[in-house]
């Protein structure tokens, strides 16, 4: 045994041991290790089908095997000597009935503002580490909001575990004991280490008083209304009792030690595990982030997921979490927080059957190793070691002789013996999943950590997972946690921040296939004046190219340009406040040089541009678009957004064609992810560039003859006002109205909900939540239909609903620009020369 733990990972768990020996002697489905003189002999199970009936009942042991009492005595000082995880018999059967309801998911449930309120101070606490950018342990992180979470619950007491500048004395001398144990490989009899037995008993004892103290007091307040409580605690105390013993509160207080033991450190390991995974596999977190927008919508501020969960609705979000459930379990699989270990006595007839037939286990320990038993490759194939969510998925949808045995998946172990508080810590993973998973990202530092090409970007491997520098592993500290405590760095939409944002738009969003960043070139540097750079918004800054840049409006460059003259003052001096106000700024500063520049502004008058937060823009273009990348004082023209859609559709349809040919070139009928992968290496952005022009100046001919259209309306009916009391203009104009029922400009007509359309976004184009419609998040307002409304699905082709929204969406965005201009006789002779005034 020695000899194997030395061979393999530094401070390794045991369980690593076991599973190197196991597959050296062939993966036989059990094996005997003898331990002695620091234990007695154990055999150590590998087989599902043996496990299970090492947990399951017998007819004289009808709660299956007893505990390994020299497992559970070695945490005495952390349980108790009565704990329910090391009681046997009607004993341990009385104190499970004591505590069930407690733990039943319909009062779980009843926990769910308490949990909220925990995991906002763990969302603090990640703030400031975003802030400072410090590395963190994920485990120590994760633990504290756990330990605040389970003394909440279990006896309604907050310990200000997650309070980093000053926990309280309650929480370091629990995380004092922690620490005793921590280098431990083996439960080594306290005579071999009578000073760290001396140091457990004196923190155990300093635990205990504060535990005796809050229960007596649940005992006082048990009958009083008015400090009911429904913690755990509460639920579990005898009304029938009327004078408390110690022997009472000794117990109560075991039971307590073992939840916060077994309720902060499962969890805490688990939520560690499963954000490295994911940081790890960037299909798996697509995926995830998908279905929480989903259920969630997509604003992921997490105030807005804490009051969709504390809705009337919230319960069913939670159930609905499909994905998410699917990736907390995969990673149990693959990091269970522990197994069981059991003992029989001789001549307690205790035997097992296998494929290579029976065996007896009498007079022996008998361990469930699940690190072994989840990783078995006869139940879970060639993936058994890697990260796939989507086994759980397709287990629901096959024939039942083809699903995963329930019994190969046991990290809370199986049978009438299973966890307590399982319920608890799926809740609270999902929780926290909701809460941050869209809201930051975590990048592993140190051991486990990303491997980066020449390039500065990560490195994916054959099955769509990032390299690695060296692989992460589980140590032993008292139960199996990552080596380095998941050292870990943290940032608040990073993803949005990433200069390959608009590659991963392509790639994620609309190919539906994340992770091939890789495969795409770096962007362009951007061109910087330092002596300007203070005087300038972004969008001033154009990307280099040698590509020629036009100046016609119908075959736009796609760049951020300025729209602002060199000569005239800087954008950012004359942004104000105020929309309108900014707007009179300008008309004043031209109405002085009309003259001299009459006509600089009637050409530069189809480039006026407008800031992002001027243009209102429906939530689904900003957080595509715009969000993240530009500042909502940025100046952009409306058609600037349009082409950026436009270059999404022609980046689609090209990668399509390549991706195509590559499959019909390689004899296949079927489009696979690494067709696509293949055809990324192909693809050059200058070489469809002209095609991206040519769809742009299509789309931009459309728009101009729509506006030419809604322009002569105006004109029109200009024209009907002032004839006044002419019968015959009067005439002509009811025979007007007669065949266009839509005749009133949009730009005239009172939209409902217009002011409140105006309140509820936000500089960055985000509904605020007090105007939001819950059930609505994406809903635009409905546009109105001109007459040339048809000619829409005439000259576009597609029917994405992307193409459809921008379309309706600029028509809006050119009847708000149109409203800034004054309608006098320079407008009227601009319509009749078809002149862009956008």
């Amino acid at each position: 045994m020695d000899h194997f733990i030395r061979m393999g990972k530094p401070n390794g768990h045991p369980d690593l041991a076991f599973q190197t020996i196991n597959e050296a002697l062939g993966r036989p489905p059990l094996m005997l290790m003898d331990l002695r003189p620091f234990g007695p002999a154990m055999v150590v199970v590998g087989s599902h089908e043996v496990a299970e009936q090492v947990s399951k009942t017998y007819k004289h042991l009808p709660y299956s095997l007893p505990k390994m009492p020299q497992v559970y005595g070695h945490l005495v000082h952390v349980n108790g000597p009565t704990s329910i995880l090391g009681a046997n018999g009607d004993e341990w059967k009385q104190l499970r009935k004591r505590f069930n309801a407690g733990f039943a998911p319909q009062h779980l449930i009843t926990f769910l503002p308490q949990i909220l309120e925990k995991s906002f101070r763990f969302l603090s606490n990640l703030d400031n580490l975003v802030t400072n950018g410090r590395s963190f342990s994920f485990v120590n992180l994760t633990g504290n909001l756990t330990f605040d979470i389970i003394t909440s619950v279990t006896m309604n007491v907050d310990f200000g575990a997650q309070n980093m500048d000053q926990p309280s004395e309650f929480a370091s001398a629990y995380h004092d004991l922690f620490d005793t144990y921590a280098n431990e490989q083996m439960d080594i009899p306290w005579y071999f280490t009578p000073y760290t037995e001396w140091k457990r008993w004196k923190l155990a004892r300093r635990l205990r008083k504060t535990l005796t103290s809050i229960v007596e007091k649940a005992y006082a307040n048990r009958k009083v209304k008015d400090t009911q409580s429904r913690s755990i605690l509460s639920l579990s105390l005898d009304d029938n009792i009327d004078t408390i013993t110690p022997r009472v509160i000794n117990e109560a207080c075991d039971q307590l030690s073992t939840f916060l033991f077994a309720g902060h450190d499962t969890t805490s390991i688990l939520l560690s595990w499963m954000f490295y995974e994911l940081s790890r596999t960037p299909h798996a977190m697509a995926a995830l982030r998908n279905e929480l927008d989903e259920l969630f919508g997509p604003d992921t501020t997490p105030s807005v997921v804490r009051d969709k969960l504390l809705s009337e609705n919230g319960q069913h979000l939670l159930g609905n979490m499909k994905y998410t459930t699917a990736v907390i379990k995969e990673t149990l699989r693959l990091w269970p927080p522990g197994g069981t270990a059991r003992v029989t006595k001789p001549g307690a007839g205790i035997k097992v059957q296998t494929s290579t037939g029976e065996y007896n286990l009498e007079g022996v320990s008998v361990y469930n190793c699940a690190t072994m038993i989840q990783r078995d490759p006869e139940v879970y194939g060639d993936t058994a070691n890697d990260f796939v969510p989507e086994r759980w998925l397709r287990n629901d949808n096959v024939p039942e002789a083809e699903q995963i045995p329930s019994s190969a998946w046991r990290p809370f172990e199986r049978g009438p013996r299973n966890c307590i508080g399982q319920e608890l810590a799926n809740l609270e993973a999902r929780l926290v999943v909701a809460l941050i998973a869209r809201h930051y990202d975590f990048v592993k530092v140190g051991l486990g950590e990303l491997q980066i090409d020449g390039g500065g970007k990560p490195v994916l491997n054959e099955k769509g997972r990032y390299k690695v520098t060296s692989e992460m592993y589980p140590t032993r500290k008292v139960t199996p946690k990552p080596i380095d405590g998941m050292m870990m760095r943290c940032g608040q939409d990073q993803l949005l921040r990433d200069p390959h944002y608009n590659a991963r738009i392509y790639l994620d969003t609309y190919l539906d296939i994340p992770g091939a960043l890789s495969s795409v070139p770096d962007m362009p540097p951007r061109k910087i004046d330092p002596a300007r750079r203070g005087d300038v918004s972004m969008a001033q800054f154009v990307l280099d190219s040698d590509v020629d840049r036009r100046e016609s409006a119908s075959a736009m460059p796609l760049q951020l340009k300025s729209a602002v003259p060199s000569t005239s003052t800087p954008a950012t001096q004359m942004e104000t406040d105020d929309p309108a106000e900014s707007s009179q700024l300008v008309d004043k500063e031209r109405e002085k040089d009309k003259d001299k520049d009459k006509e600089r502004e009637k050409k530069e008058s189809s480039k006026e541009a407008v800031t992002i937060e001027d243009l209102t823009l429906p939530k689904s273009i900003i957080t595509r678009l715009a969000k993240g990348v530009l500042p909502s004082n940025t100046q952009i023209q409306a058609n600037a957004i349009l082409a950026m859609s436009k270059s999404a559709t022609v980046f689609i349809n090209h990668l399509a064609n390549a991706a195509n040919e590559h499959t019909l070139g390689n004899n296949k009928k079927t489009i696979m992810p690494g067709d696509v992968f293949a055809a990324l290496e192909d693809i050059e952005f200058p070489f469809f560039r002209e095609r991206l022009e040519a769809e742009f100046k299509k789309f931009n001919d459309t728009q101009t003859s729509k506006r030419n259209t809604y322009r002569r309306k105006v004109a029109a009916q200009k024209k009907a006002e002032k004839a006044g009391a002419d019968p015959d203009s009067t005439m002509v104009s009811n025979v007007s109205a007669a065949t266009e029922p839509d005749f009133t400009p949009r730009s005239k007509k009172q939209k409902p909900n217009a002011a409140h359309e105006e309140l509820a976004m936000d500089v960055d184009g985000d509904e605020t939540q007090e105007i939001q419609d819950a059930s609505d998040d994406e809903t635009e307002p409905e546009p109105e239909q001109d007459d040339e409304g048809g000619d829409d699905q005439d000259l576009e082709g597609e029917d994405e609903e992307d193409d459809e929204e921008n379309e309706e969406n600029e028509d809006e965005v050119h009847d708000r620009l149109e409203e800034r201009h004054t309608r006098d006789d320079d407008d009227d002779d601009a319509l009749d020369n078809d002149e862009d005034s956008d």
